[in-house]
């Protein structure tokens, strides 16, 4: 189940400006079961790569392809991909908690919030003492957490992570590296600023120097 970006060009434009080039002519090849970590400065390209993945960014040249097949021709890529957003509040539809948990288990047919509280007993994280709470009402480190569990308790065998520590304790984190550093049939691209926070967990680095 690979995921390749083949010979990408992009750069941002809005109706006054064409603003620098993102990438040119860049390749990457993830293989199936392989853990990559992409690094690189604030601005460098790193959720760049995610939107246009997304569709929500536009290639201007080269292929993204999953599986073999060109993304812009497939209808159930993201059946296969779970992606973990750097702003947790980009993650989720609802505003009540109680609500998301239950929007993700209506579109699963499998016991989904079985693994929701599973996952949440992992992180020693008090749930059910937030279903009535509003997204807005906890604090960023709590909403990181409940995002990483919603995004975890899916299920998929694609993982696409960025900058997926930031907002969360040093405990919180150590649990976080220990399921993905044991994560044995899933591929996993992470994209984040340090890569020191990812030894023992990543099998190959790409460093991002555009910038």
């Amino acid at each position: 189940m690979s995921l390749i970006f083949e010979n990408i060009s992009f750069r941002y434009r809005d109706d006054f400006s064409v603003k620098e080039l993102i990438f040119s002519n860049f390749s990457l090849n993830i293989h199936t079961r392989e853990k990559v970590g992409i690094f690189g400065k604030t601005g460098s390209g790193k959720s760049t790569l995610i939107k246009l993945l997304t569709g929500e960014e536009k290639l201007q040249k080269g292929k993204i392809l999953f599986q073999n097949h060109d993304i812009k021709r497939m209808k159930n890529m993201f059946e296969n991909i779970a992606i973990l957003f750097q702003k947790p509040e980009k993650q989720f539809v609802f505003p009540k908690i109680k609500d998301e948990i239950e929007f993700i288990s209506e579109r699963r047919k499998d016991d989904i919030q079985t693994r929701i509280y599973e996952l949440a007993d992992k992180f020693n994280f008090m749930l059910k003492s937030y279903l009535s709470r509003n997204i807005y009402s906890i604090s960023s480190g709590e909403l990181k957490l409940l995002q990483v569990i919603l995004v975890l308790s899916i299920n998929r065998p694609y993982l696409i992570l960025d900058d997926p520590f930031l907002f969360l304790d040093e405990d919180k984190s150590k649990i976080f590296k220990e399921l993905l550093a044991n994560f044995r049939n899933k591929t996993i691209l992470i994209l984040a600023r340090n890569k020191s926070n990812f030894e023992g967990i990543i099998d190959r680095e790409i460093i991002l120097n555009n910038r």
